[in-house]
């Protein structure tokens, strides 16, 4: 344990004082507000680097790795007690250990390229910054102080907080153009859609804390492994807890023995995580999301707000392993969503809504691994998944910004000529998502289809046809856009983009071909195996197999795609004339919006009229008749008394004086 400063807090505070120095000096700054972003957040990667490099923690060594908790400051003493106690839990504390590392590279890394990109993907055709553009780069770097925060975060206080700050940061993001109808409508509904899954997440903190009397990591989730711990006699059970500071052990073990008080702290942790990563039913704010700039799609649906959700069950592991309910909810959960968005996905034009569809399936696959206890397969799905889906959508991003806007595949084609930087990056990102083999895709999307076929026969099944489809619609979108007859909107001109754009583009194209081989030989596992040793045992490394089968199956739906999109387009068009219901609810996503609007948010606005409506005719009209009596003789009093004469304001004022100290002397 380590108390007062340590360089760890530079990691959240350097991107802080990035946003800071922006606000502070706006009109200095003006085209430049990158800067101090720009270093801020890459001050953060290379803390990161260093707390990876020189910190302990073993580099896939178990036998070295190592946890270290940070007491920044006490913030609100409530009185003496040990750190984590349950008199001191408004310490800040930072947990630093490999899944903290794992995060924290993957956050700062792939933010930092962002970064980079949005200084040229912000700027009109002549090179002059967006209206707004010192305002985009505060939202980024406080999102990324938001962001570190979480992940750092020792304490289920430290992480709500970072929780609801990264949400506010989106709504700015979501926002950005804000003048824009659909945009404001957009940054409203992440925001509403995301306080139903925080409701549950805060009621799940408060739980914890009415339940072991603490809130920081080390306190409860020792605390429960030592409560359910089957070969610990019970006087052993209650030393330990004492020295934890549980003040009543007994009654503690009691709860956590005899009663369903996990499964209900679990489930409410995991409605906040269903609705920070978008997962059935609370996704639909994700695909809307798409109206903020290219550079905010990549940020919040690559490696950062998205992913929240599966950070915090890998790191509540303990508490979500001893409820096989909640096991069983994240696992199908997971499944579900996974193939439900990769069916809608089969059906959009937009090329940013086919990618965010895509977000919402992998981190169904996500929770699906963690729910068949395979939390390594999670994290190192979400290591990659990174690279290749930020990769993808800052692609996007160049295509849009070099087509004036318009990103419906159906009026581009062609575009390999014009754009090949672009193109073959876009090719190596939509690879890396199809699970082409060798690619960082096909090693960690593997693990997780094997660890589901061997945990759930139908769940693994789930796995298996979403990543045919995610073959399939990745392809559709990459052969519609790149290849094929020539298509450009009117007042396009299409043409490469600048080196700070195509820049991070080439770094994150080598993340996708690459990341993948950090887990060769299992090496990403054992290095994160210290942070998810509870959940282990769905893991299975590698099932050759299981890599076989699914290499052919992601071949065959790219082959599929080129076929249908690229050779034989009247393909797809006699099929979706054969089967326009299908296509239409496809296109249409499942009417879930519609279903909605009519059982949920009209009778909730009817509602609200109705209060609104009892409250200003029922109550303000009770309130207007009460107050008649003494408004009439306010009213007769001002007529009287207030005739503008200051004089007789003063003698009023006197005469009210007397009248009262003479009732007072009468008295005495």
């Amino acid at each position: 344990m380590h108390e007062g400063w340590h360089y760890t807090c530079l990691i959240p505070l350097l991107p802080l004082l990035g946003a800071a120095l922006v606000g502070v000096f706006l009109r200095v700054l003006r085209g430049q507000a990158h800067w101090p972003v720009i270093l801020g957040v890459g001050g953060a990667f290379v803390v990161s680097m260093v707390v990876w490099l020189g910190g302990g923690h073993g580099h896939g060594d178990t036998e070295h790795a190592t946890s270290l908790i940070v007491n920044v400051y006490q913030w609100f003493p409530t009185g003496e007690g040990a750190i984590g106690s349950a008199k001191a839990f408004f310490n800040v504390l930072f947990l630093i250990d490999p899944l903290t590392i794992v995060m924290l590279l993957t956050v700062t890394g792939v933010s930092t390229l962002v970064v980079i990109y949005s200084v040229g993907y912000m700027r009109e055709h002549d090179g002059h910054p967006e209206r707004g553009y010192e305002r985009f780069f505060a939202f980024m770097g406080l999102f990324v102080f938001s962001m570190c925060s979480l992940v750092l975060a020792g304490n289920f206080l430290l992480l709500y907080l970072g929780w609801e700050a990264v949400g506010l940061c989106s709504y700015l993001l979501i926002g950005f153009y804000y003048q824009r109808p659909s945009a404001a409508a957009a940054a409203k509904k992440a925001f509403l859609v995301n306080r139903i899954g925080d409701f549950g997440f805060g009621l799940g903190v408060l739980l914890i804390y009415l339940t072991y009397g603490a809130l920081d990591y080390a306190t409860v989730f020792e605390a429960t492994r030592v409560a359910l711990e089957h070969d610990m006699t019970m006087p052993d059970k209650l030393a330990i807890l004492g020295q934890l500071d549980i003040a009543a052990p007994a009654e503690l073990i009691r709860t956590l023995e005899h009663s369903s008080r996990l499964t209900w702290i679990a489930l409410l942790l995991f409605c906040g995580a269903v609705g920070k990563s978008a997962q059935l039913p609370l996704y639909v704010w994700l695909p809307d999301a798409m109206e903020g700039p290219s550079p905010v799609s990549a940020l919040i649906h690559a490696a950062t707000m998205v992913t929240a959700g599966v950070y915090m069950v890998a790191r509540c592991g303990i508490i979500f392993a001893h409820s096989e309910t909640a096991m069983i909810v994240v696992a199908w959960t997971g499944g579900l969503t996974a193939l439900f968005s990769a069916t809608i996905a089969l059906a959009q034009y937009d090329l940013k809504r086919i990618l965010a569809y895509s977000t919402v399936s992998q981190l169904g696959y996500m929770f699906l691994a963690l729910g068949v206890a395979a939390p390594a397969a999670a994290i190192f799905h979400l290591h990659t998944h990174a690279f290749f889906k930020g990769l993808l959508f800052l692609a996007a991003g160049s295509v849009m910004h070099a087509m004036a806007g318009v990103i419906d595949v159906r009026k581009l084609g062609g575009l390999s000529k014009q754009m090949p930087i672009t193109c073959l990056t876009f090719w190596i990102g939509g690879l890396a998502l199809a699970g082409f083999p060798l690619l960082s895709g096909f090693w960690s999307k593997d693990e997780i289809v094997a660890a589901a076929l061997h945990a759930n026969t139908p769940l693994g099944i789930m796995a298996v046809v979403t990543a045919v489809m995610t073959a399939f619609y990745t392809f559709r979108a990459i052969f519609l856009t790149f290849h094929g007859e020539p298509r450009l909107p009117e007042g396009a001109h299409p043409h490469e983009q600048p080196r700070v754009m195509t820049g991070p583009l080439c770094v994150l194209a080598v993340g996708a071909a690459l990341a993948g081989y950090w887990n060769i030989a299992g090496h990403f596992g054992h290095f994160l195996a210290p942070s998810l040793t509870v959940l282990h045992g769905g893991e299975h490394g590698h099932d050759y197999p299981v890599m076989v089968m699914s290499g052919l199956l992601a071949i065959a739906g790219i082959l599929a795609a080129y076929v249908v999109y690229n050779q034989r387009p009247v393909i797809a068009e006699k099929t979706a004339a054969a089967f326009p219901s299908v296509f239409r609810l496809l296109n249409n996503k499942w009417y879930v919006d519609e279903i909605y609007d009519v059982f949920i948010i009209r009778p909730l606005r009817g509602i609200g009229r109705l209060c609104w409506t009892i409250d200003d005719w029922g109550i303000d009209g009770i309130i207007w008749i009460v107050t008649a009596v003494p408004r009439a003789i306010a009213w007769i009093l001002q007529q009287v008394f207030q005739r503008g004469a200051l004089q007789g304001y003063a003698l009023s004022g006197a005469l009210a004086i007397a009248i009262i100290l003479a009732i007072v002397l009468a008295k005495m």
